[in-house]
């Protein structure tokens, strides 16, 4: 069974067309003729079939696209919960820093898939955190607790040997 596209459904579509426009070019009594008819319905019996695969394909890959977001989401208020504390609002924190914490988080939990920074930050909005793009994202009114700082430091994380602590800020930052 071929898989239901958009582009299998444009195949299934173009010969209907074609058999409409030889059909209406040839006056309405070469439709009325059996072996017409049959083309015809045999035809949108395909193209609905094709159709029907297609929603349904498009169904699922909807479901799996909720599923796996809802994941992310639930990981992302997982890390914000465990590994940042509240901050002053007008206190900034780089998107690329937060995210290199939650990846280093990630893999020390044993969290495994891709997870990119934009879906980081959808669910980051999602959770209702304020960001700021200035030639650089940036998230207001959070930061990464001290707690946490310390064990990305420490041997335990080896996934994070490239984060460091900027003594000045006491924030990390991957290099």
């Amino acid at each position: 069974m071929k898989e239901a596209t958009s582009e299998n459904l444009k195949n299934h579509i173009k010969p209907l067309l074609k058999l409409l426009r030889q059909t209406t070019a040839g006056g309405i009594s070469a439709t009325c003729t059996p072996q017409g008819m049959a083309a015809i319905s045999g035809q949108l019996s395909s193209l609905i079939k094709h159709s029907c695969r297609l929603r349904l394909a498009l169904v699922r890959t909807c479901a799996a696209t909720a599923d796996r977001r809802a994941r992310q989401l639930s990981e992302v208020k997982t890390f914000v919960d465990t590994c940042t504390v509240p901050a002053d609002p007008d206190e900034a924190l780089g998107a690329t820093v937060l995210f290199s914490a939650f990846d280093c988080w990630r893999h020390q939990r044993g969290l495994v898939g891709q997870f990119t920074q934009q879906a980081f930050g959808r669910a980051m909005v999602t959770l209702g955190f304020v960001s700021e793009k200035v030639g650089w994202r940036f998230y207001y009114g959070i930061a990464i607790s001290p707690r946490w700082t310390e064990r990305m430091k420490s041997a335990e994380m080896d996934h994070c040997e490239n984060v460091k602590t900027q003594p000045e800020s006491g924030v990390t930052c991957q290099y």
